[in-house]
């Protein structure tokens, strides 16, 4: 009897290790075949002085990886997450942009930084660390971002009968289609 308690308290105490190396890595145990992540963080500026509140998305040069994101606060600083806060990253390529979210009271920005296909913003996640990210908008990247603050951006389609001033605040301006 004695053995047979011994052999598993040893199989728990292989399965914790395991699931703490998992989670030590930045796996994340819960999700199926997840990659493992890396800190990532930084700061986000408009021609030098800090730019928030902003959604950050990156986009990832491989299809089979996951998008991470990130909230930027008003002064400018964020961190990354992919399965849940604060986790980082994968290892990688990406291309950042600004997600236009209604939720959201972005400052006015260059639309250059609204689209993975025409962001600047490019980088590299690397897994030995010294992931932190300074990205640094330049006003005269071109014309303004055509969804400005409290602005429900193309493509969302809200529920019949849901008064958009009421959902997302009285200062909503809605873009008319096509414009």
């Amino acid at each position: 009897m004695p053995r047979a308690m011994g052999t598993c308290f040893g199989r728990r105490l292989a399965a914790i290790t395991m699931a703490l190396a998992i989670a030590g890595c930045g796996g994340d145990p819960g999700v199926k075949d997840a990659l493992p992540t890396f800190k990532t963080q930084g700061a986000l500026t408009l021609d030098g002085k800090p730019f928030g509140p902003a959604q950050l998305r990156l986009q990832p040069g491989d299809p089979n990886v996951p998008v991470p994101s990130a909230t930027v606060d008003a002064s400018g600083k964020f961190v990354v997450k992919t399965y849940r806060e604060n986790d980082g990253a994968p290892s990688g390529n990406y291309r950042i942009y600004l997600l236009r979210d209604p939720m959201t009271e972005t400052p006015s920005h260059p639309g250059v930084y609204d689209s993975a296909d025409t962001t600047t913003f490019n980088i590299t996640i690397n897994e030995k660390g010294g992931n932190e990210l300074a990205l640094d908008m330049k006003s005269d990247a071109g014309p303004a971002s055509a969804a400005g603050p409290g602005m429900i951006p193309d493509g969302v389609q809200l529920p019949a009968g849901v008064d958009p001033a009421k959902a997302y605040g009285a200062g909503l301006h809605i873009k008319p289609p096509g414009k």
